[in-house]
C-alpha cells in the first residue's frame, strides 16, 4: 500500500479569492490583492493595548469578505449561537462543509473523517462580553464555547457529523501546514479514512491597516516583497483554507478528483536559540531533508519550492541560504516563490495559502510570478546557484514541489507534493440523474442553476456519492425534475413483482453491463434453470433494446416475445423470474430492503423466494415444472381488459371467467379459444378494449386444474419456511399466513385478488416499487393514489436506457429518505473538467455590535407558522425565541432543529422553572422535541404533581 496521501478537494477564503480557480486567477496577475486606503488612522478598537510613539499607521491589509456573515440555518445553528461564535470558527465550518461537498464524501465516510484545524487569536470574546452580556442564555460557559480555540475541531466535527479524530492544532504561522502533516500521519496510521485539515486567521474587530514600528516585521510602506532587495517587512492579512485528504490508494479506488499528492512531510522545532522569535537555519534544513527522506525523494526531484517568504530581511536571508544548501548545487534549476507577496501574511493560515498555490502550480504546470519581486539582494544573489526566484510566470520543471511554513517560536513544517498519477483505464458508467439537497428552497434553486451549464455525467456520479443531510431533496433527469422534503426516517418500501405478459427479450441487458451484481444474479438463475432443462442464455445475451419508442409494441400489436428466442412457456417464466430476482439482488446491494412483498401470479413465486419461503434453486425448479404443466394443459386464452371486473363479469359466458382483479380499470379474463372469440365481440360492442396475453394458456382458470393437481403432488416433497418478510397474498387478498404445499395449486387456478392485496400493501408501505417490467405502477395509481408507485425497468416498447430508468427509481427512493448505493465501479466515475460549484448559502450578518434584524428572505418551504399559539405554548414559544435568537416559532417546530443544544437546554429548563414555579425535570421538558409536545408534557407533569401533593 502506498504511503502517499491524495488531496482530493480544497476550499478557501483568501484576499481576492473565495475559490481555488479564483485564487489561481489572482496569482496569475502577478499583483497583490491587498486592500489599501487613504485613511491615516486605524479602525476603532484596533491595537487596544496602545501604540508606541515612534509607530506609524499603514492603511493596508489583506481583507476577506463575509467575515461576519454565516448561513447558520445550513449548520443547524441558532442565531443566538451564531452570534456567540468567533467568525474564525464560522468560516472554518463553512469552508469545511464546502470542501467535503466538493470531495463528495459520503455519509458513511463521514463517520471515519478526522478533523485537524486551528485558528488565530482575536478580540471577538471581548466584543461579545461587551455587547451581549445581558442577553438570554449568555454566560461565561456559553462565551467560552463560542470563542475559545480549544473547541474548533470538535465543533466542526459535531456540526458536520464527522466521527474521526478531532484535533485542535496550534503552531503559529505553521498551524495550517502542521495540520495537514498531522492529518497525513493519521491516515497512514489507519485512524481515519478521510481527513480535513487547515486553519483560519481573522482579526476582529476588522483591521483596515496596522501599526508599523521601526525594527519589527511589518512593512512601513504597506507592500510585502519576499526575497526582494527592497523587502522591508510583511503585510498582515486574513485567510481561511482547508484541504480534504485521503490515502492515495483509496482516492484512486473511489474515483476522486486528485488535485495533488502529498509524497512526504516532516515537522520539527528550533529548540534553544538566540531569542524565542529567532529562526534557525539548521532546523529549517533538517525539516526539509526529513521530508525528502519521508517521500524517498532526492533533492534533484524538486522543481519548485513555495517558501515561507515573509519579506523580513533576516527571515528571508536564513530561508534562502537554507534552500541554497539543499538545492543550489543540483542538476537543474529550482524555482522559489512566495505567496505572501500576493495575499499578505495570513498568520495561522499562511501554510494553506502556500500549499494551495503549489497545488495549482502542479495542476497547471506553471509557476505564477511572485508579486512585488524584482531582484534578489546582493548578499543572496549567487550566479552559480540553481536556486532561482520566480520573477515572471515560469513553466514548472518536474512534477514535485516543496512547501514550507515556519512558525514563530520555531515550529517548522515542510511538505512535498507530486502531480496526480494517471487514472487507471476504466469505462465510466453513463449517469443521467443528478441529486441535489439543501436546507432552503432558494439555495436549492441556486444550486440547480449553478449546474445548468455543466455536463451531467461530470457531476452526477459525485452527487450520488455525496452526503445529503439537508431536508430539501431534488433529482434532475434529462426529462424530469422532482423535489421533495425528505422525511426524518426512510419511508417503508414494498417490492411488488409483476406477472407474465410484459417480459421481453433483452430485459435488463443495460443493467447487466454496469452492475456485476445484476449480471451475477442472472447468471446464477440461468445456471439453475439449465439444470432443469431451460436455456436462458439467448435471452440475456441479447443487446439492450430500442433507440426510440415502438408504437406497435405499445399498442399490443406485437406479442412481447414473438420476435425473440423465447420459444416456450418455461423460458418465458424463468426469464421473468431471473430478471425479478436480479433486481431484488441489486436493490439489496444498494441497501434497499422491502418492508413487505407482493407478487402477481408468477410474481408471487419471486416474492416467496425474496421472503425466504423457498430457496432460489427450489423456486427455479418449481416454476419450470409449473410452466411445463401449464403448457400440457388444454389450450386457452387470457385477455387483459381495460375495465373493472364488475363491469365485465355480466358479459361472461361459457368457460370465460375472471382470472385477475387488478385495479378499478383493469382485469384479466380467461377461457377457451372458442368462448374467448365470442367474449371479445361482446367487449367490442360494449366499447371495452382488450388484448390477448400469455400465449395459449387460460391462466387462473379451472382449465388448469389438472396442472394444479400435478403441481400439488410435486410439492409434497418440498419444505416451506415461514416468510421472513410480510407477504401479501394475491390468493386471499390479505396478508399470507400459510404458504405451504397446499397454497400453490390453489394459487394456480384461483382468481388473483391483486387489487385487495395491493390495497393492504399500500396501507403499510407509502412507496410501492415495481420489480421488473410490468403494469403494477399504473394499477397502484388507480388502487392507492396516495402511494408512490415507482418502476425499476423499462417496458419493451420504450426507447430509454435500462440504467436511466433504474437510476430514477433510486432517485425516487432517495427523495423518500433512503440513501441507496448506486451501481457501477466508483473508480470509473468521470473526473470533473472544472471544479464543481460550491453549495449555495443564505448568509445573515451575525455581529454582536449590530441588531439581529436583517433576515429579509425566510424559507417558507422549511418552516412556516401554521397555528396561533396560546397559553403555555405561547409562553414557551417566547422562551425559545429569546434563547435561540429567532423571531417566530410554530408548535410543530423542534428545539434541536432550530439550533438548540444541551447548553441552551439547560437555560430553557431554568427559565421554565422560573416561569411556572415548578422544577420540571429535563427528561420531561425534552420528552418531545417539538414545541407542542413540550408544552403538553410540561403541563401534564405540573398537573400530576399538583394532584399528588
Amino acid at each position: 500500500m502506498s504511503a502517499r496521501i491524495a488531496i482530493v478537494a480544497a476550499a478557501l477564503r483568501l484576499p481576492g479569492a473565495i475559490s481555488l480557480p479564483a485564487y489561481w486567477d489572482v496569482l496569475l496577475t502577478g499583483r497583490d490583492s491587498i486592500t489599501r486606503s487613504t485613511s491615516a488612522l486605524p479602525a476603532d478598537g484596533q491595537n487596544p493595548l496602545g501604540v508606541p510613539s515612534n509607530a506609524s499607521f499603514v492603511p493596508a491589509y489583506g481583507r476577506i469578505d463575509t467575515v461576519t456573515s454565516l448561513d447558520a440555518e445550513r449548520f443547524g445553528m441558532s442565531p443566538a449561537e451564531a452570534l456567540l461564535t468567533d467568525p474564525q470558527q464560522r468560516l472554518l465550518l463553512e469552508v469545511t462543509d464546502e470542501a467535503l461537498h466538493l470531495a463528495a464524501v459520503s455519509a458513511s465516510e463521514r463517520r471515519a473523517t478526522g478533523v485537524f484545524l486551528g485558528t488565530g487569536q482575536n478580540d471577538y470574546e471581548r466584543v461579545v462580553r461587551r455587547h451581549l452580556a445581558a442577553s438570554e442564555g449568555v454566560d461565561d460557559f456559553a462565551v467560552e464555547l463560542g470563542t475559545a480555540r480549544d473547541y474548533v475541531a470538535g465543533k466542526v466535527a459535531y456540526r458536520l457529523d464527522l466521527g474521526g479524530p478531532a484535533v485542535n492544532v496550534l503552531g503559529a504561522c505553521s498551524t495550517a501546514l502542521l495540520a495537514v502533516h498531522l492529518g497525513c500521519r493519521t491516515l497512514q496510521a489507519g485512524e481515519a479514512d478521510v481527513v480535513v485539515a487547515g486553519a483560519s486567521s481573522v482579526r476582529f474587530p476588522e483591521w483596515h491597516g496596522y501599526w508599523s514600528v521601526p525594527g519589527d516585521i511589518s512593512a512601513p510602506d504597506g507592500v510585502c516583497r519576499p526575497f526582494d532587495a527592497r523587502a522591508c517587512g510583511t503585510v498582515p492579512a486574513d485567510g481561511v483554507g482547508v484541504v480534504v485528504l485521503r490515502r492515495l490508494d483509496d482516492a484512486l479506488a473511489s474515483g476522486c478528483d486528485i488535485l495533488a499528492v502529498v509524497a512526504g512531510s516532516a515537522t520539527n522545532n528550533d529548540g534553544r536559540k538566540p531569542g524565542f522569535a529567532g529562526v534557525s537555519a539548521a532546523s529549517q534544513e533538517t525539516v526539509i531533508r526529513a521530508a525528502l527522506r519521508d517521500a524517498m525523494l532526492d533533492p534533484d526531484a524538486v522543481g519548485y519550492v513555495e517558501s515561507h517568504g515573509t519579506a523580513t530581511r533576516l527571515g528571508d536571508a536564513v530561508e534562502w541560504s537554507t534552500l541554497h544548501r539543499i538545492f543550489g548545487s543540483g542538476k537543474h534549476p529550482v524555482q522559489v516563490g512566495a505567496v505572501k507577496g500576493n495575499v499578505g501574511h495570513t498568520r495561522e493560515a499562511a501554510g494553506i495559502a502556500g500549499l494551495l498555490k503549489a497545488v495549482q502550480c502542479l495542476r497547471h504546470g506553471l509557476i505564477p510570478p511572485t508579486a512585488n519581486f524584482a531582484d534578489l539582494p546582493d548578499d543572496l544573489a549567487q550566479p552559480d546557484s540553481q536556486l532561482k526566484p520566480v520573477v515572471n510566470a515560469t513553466p514548472l520543471d518536474g512534477t514535485v514541489a516543496g512547501v514550507s511554513a515556519f512558525g514563530l517560536g520555531g515550529s517548522n513544517c515542510h511538505l512535498l507534493l507530486e502531480a496526480p498519477p494517471p487514472r487507471p483505464a476504466t469505462q465510466a458508467v453513463p449517469r443521467s440523474v443528478i441529486l441535489l439537497s439543501s436546507h432552503r428552497s432558494d439555495t436549492l434553486e441556486a444550486d440547480t442553476a449553478a449546474l445548468r451549464d455543466m455536463p451531467t455525467e461530470d457531476v452526477a456520479a459525485r452527487s450520488h456519492a455525496r452526503d445529503h443531510r439537508h431536508p430539501l431533496r431534488r433529482y434532475m433527469a434529462p426529462d424530469k425534475v422532482e423535489t421533495r422534503r425528505a422525511p426524518r426516517r426512510p419511508v417503508r418500501v414494498a417490492f411488488v413483482f409483476p406477472g407474465v405478459g410484459s417480459e421481453y427479450v433483452g430485459m435488463g441487458a443495460g443493467l447487466a453491463r454496469v452492475s456485476p451484481r445484476f449480471a451475477g444474479s442472472l447468471a446464477e438463475t440461468s445456471a439453475s434453470a439449465a439444470e432443469f432443462g431451460v436455456d436462458l442464455a439467448p435471452v440475456f445475451a441479447h443487446q439492450e433494446g430500442l433507440a426510440k419508442l415502438d408504437l406497435r409494441r405499445m399498442l399490443g400489436r406485437v406479442q412481447p416475445c414473438s420476435d425473440g428466442p423465447l420459444p416456450n412457456l418455461p423460458a418465458r417464466h424463468l426469464a421473468l423470474l431471473a430478471v425479478q430476482l436480479a433486481f431484488a439482488d441489486m436493490l439489496a446491494e444498494a441497501g434497499v430492503t422491502p418492508a413487505a412483498v407482493l407478487g402477481h401470479s408468477l410474481g408471487e413465486w419471486t416474492a416467496a423466494a425474496v421472503a425466504g419461503v423457498l430457496s432460489r434453486s427450489e423456486v427455479v425448479g418449481l416454476v419450470a415444472h409449473r410452466a411445463r404443466l401449464i403448457e400440457a394443459a388444454p389450450p386457452g386464452v387470457t385477455l387483459a381488459v381495460t375495465a373493472a371486473a364488475d363491469a365485465v363479469t355480466p358479459l361472461l359466458g361459457g368457460t370465460m371467467a375472471l382470472a385477475a382483479d387488478n385495479s378499478p380499470n383493469n382485469c384479466t379474463i380467461s377461457g377457451t379459444e372458442e368462448d374467448a372469440n365470442v367474449f371479445e365481440a361482446r367487449l367490442s360492442d360494449a366499447g371495452i378494449t382488450s388484448r390477448r396475453i400469455g400465449g395459449t394458456a387460460a391462466f387462473h382458470s379451472r382449465l388448469l386444474e389438472p396442472a394444479a393437481a400435478a403441481l400439488g403432488e410435486a410439492l409434497t416433497a418440498v419444505t416451506f419456511s415461514a416468510p421472513r418478510l410480510p407477504l401479501a397474498s394475491a390468493l386471499s387478498g390479505g396478508w399470507a399466513s400459510d404458504l405451504g404445499a397446499g397454497y400453490w395449486p390453489e394459487q394456480l387456478v384461483s382468481v388473483v385478488r391483486f387489487r385487495e392485496a395491493l390495497t393492504a400493501v399500500a396501507a403499510r408501505c407509502p412507496v410501492v416499487l415495481e420489480i421488473g417490467p410490468g403494469n403494477v405502477r399504473s394499477w397502484t395509481m388507480q388502487v392507492a393514489p396516495e402511494a408512490e408507485a415507482v418502476r425499476t425497468s423499462r417496458l419493451s416498447y420504450e426507447g430509454v436506457p435500462d440504467l436511466a430508468v433504474y437510476e430514477q427509481a433510486l432517485a425516487r427512493l432517495w427523495l423518500h429518505g433512503h440513501d441507496p448505493k448506486w451501481p457501477g465501479d466508483p473508480a470509473a466515475r468521470p473526473h470533473l473538467s472544472e471544479q464543481a460549484p460550491s453549495p449555495a448559502l443564505h448568509r445573515r450578518v451575525f455581529d454582536p455590535r449590530l441588531p439581529l434584524d436583517n433576515d429579509t428572505s425566510p424559507s417558507p418551504s422549511i418552516r412556516a407558522p401554521s397555528a396561533a399559539l396560546s397559553g403555555l405554548t405561547k409562553r414557551l414559544a417566547d422562551l425559545w425565541c429569546d434563547l435561540l435568537g429567532v423571531d417566530l416559532v410554530d408548535e410543530s417546530d423542534y428545539f434541536f432543529d432550530l439550533g438548540g443544544d444541551s447548553l441552551l437546554g439547560r437555560h430553557l429548563i431554568a427559565a421554565i422553572a422560573e416561569m411556572t414555579g415548578a422544577n420540571v425535570p429535563g427528561s420531561v421538558v425534552f420528552a418531545s422535541g417539538s414545541l407542542k409536545g413540550m408544552a403538553r408534557a410540561v403541563e401534564r407533569w405540573i398537573d400530576e404533581t399538583a394532584m399528588v401533593e
